[in-house]
């Protein structure tokens, strides 16, 4: 069924925005405001209603909307058989279907609008982060597990809003035909509060991702990346480093530039463990499990350190394979984009992503999966900003006419 509901506050990029805010909450307001989780936990069921029930009478299902949910249900029956956490599966589950769905019926019904609601919504989290974090340079508040914390979190998970507001501020300033060198200030803007806290991996990712939109305003740069580029890069570098253990072909980086050990602060021990754990189950893993468990099993980590051993332990090799198969299946759909630095974009994100996930678990997928949904209809979202700029050539036409006739009825 494919009816197309008129709803005209779908075409309002505020009322979007209002309708992602839940699957996006700043942590801070968490961890000041407990009061407020159930209000977030409200909101939250009432967006995935809303974004479910148009999705359903208004969408047939895509491929990448296949992929996921094929990752998402094989995460929820490993977590069903290892009797795990249903209230964090639901979350996460729950947060990353509903983006989904909503970045692929927008797509098709206002492409515009939700690139404009993504835009509003990240960059007045991301500056107001910023301010926090040149307000409290030692930190906002103070958690049992980490002591520097701001409007997002601890400085290790900015990365989450950061990263897809740098994708989605390019594609709409390659619309808008903002100049490179103000777009460039307004990227570093963006990109401060990573620089000021100095988290490693997420200065890495963001270093690589303005060098690579850099090199994207050449044609043979706009051209560089491909999916099955980006998991032949990290699929090699997971099983040089992860698994074969050779971190000091990068010692350059690793100890020199960032200062930190060849462990990776400790971080191999870990992989060892989460290495054995995958072995004793390699089909669907363990499932989304209570964090105390997965603690006492990691030696007091949270997660892995690692986002393809965090997707083996979770879900084992059949949730590799669709998780995979989501990131692949993005390459026809982005050959299709006639500006190719569109699709550059949403793939240097998505590689910068799955940078910081070499020694961080993305606990939060729903931003690297919006961004997938967003590239897999990267077509679609070329030719809505196109046709918005037709729209503003006519209108500046009509205007440009109507200034002349009405000179021409004064001087008659």
């Amino acid at each position: 069924m494919n009816v197309k509901l008129k709803l005209r506050p779908l075409n309002d990029p505020f009322v979007l925005s209002l309708i992602i805010l839940p699957f996006f909450w700043p942590t801070s307001f968490s961890e000041l405001f407990p009061d407020l989780d159930i209000v977030h936990d409200i909101l939250r069921i009432c967006s995935f209603a809303v974004i479910f029930a148009i999705f359903i009478a208004d969408r047939r299902l895509s491929k990448i909307i296949i992929a996921v949910f094929a990752y998402e249900v094989t995460l929820l029956f490993s977590t069903l058989i290892n009797n795990g956490d249903y209230w964090d599966l639901a979350v996460e589950c729950g947060s990353v279907l509903a983006v989904c769905m909503f970045v692929d019926l927008m797509s098709a019904r206002n492409a515009r609008a939700m690139v404009r609601a993504f835009l509003y919504l990240f960059s007045l989290e991301v500056v107001m982060n910023l301010i926090t974090v040149a307000a409290f340079p030692g930190g906002m508040y103070r958690t049992t597990r980490f002591w520097q914390n701001w409007l997002l979190g601890y400085d290790n998970t900015h990365y989450t809003i950061i990263l897809p507001l740098l994708c989605i501020f390019a594609v709409w300033a390659e619309k808008s035909r903002v100049p490179t060198l103000a777009q460039f200030f307004i990227i570093l803007i963006f990109s401060a509060s990573v620089y000021i806290t100095w988290s490693g991996a997420s200065v890495v990712a963001v270093t690589v991702w303005i060098v690579l939109w850099i090199v994207t305003k050449t044609k043979a740069g706009a051209n560089l990346l491909s999916a099955r580029r980006v998991v032949l890069l990290h699929g090699g570098f997971f099983f040089l480093v992860v698994i074969g253990r050779m971190q000091y072909l990068f010692k350059w980086l690793i100890v020199d530039v960032l200062g930190k050990n060849l462990t990776f602060t400790g971080r191999t021990s870990h992989w060892d463990i989460a290495l054995e754990l995958f072995r004793e189950k390699p089909l669907l893993g363990w499932g989304v499990v209570d964090t105390d468990l997965t603690r006492a099993r990691l030696d007091g980590l949270s997660h892995c350190h690692n986002h393809f051993l965090q997707i083996l332990y979770e879900s084992g090799l059949l949730g590799m394979v669709f998780f995979l198969a989501a990131v692949l299946i993005l390459d026809r759909p982005l050959k299709k984009v006639k500006n190719r630095k569109y699709s550059a974009y949403f793939l240097i994100t998505i590689l910068c992503f799955l940078i910081v996930g070499q020694v961080e678990a993305i606990t939060n997928m729903t931003s690297l999966f919006a961004i997938m949904t967003m590239a897999y209809h990267a077509p679609q979202i070329e030719r809505a900003l196109a046709s918005d700029d037709r729209r503003s050539g006519v209108r500046f036409v009509l205007k440009r006419e109507k200034t002349h006739l009405a000179g021409e009825k004064r001087v008659w």
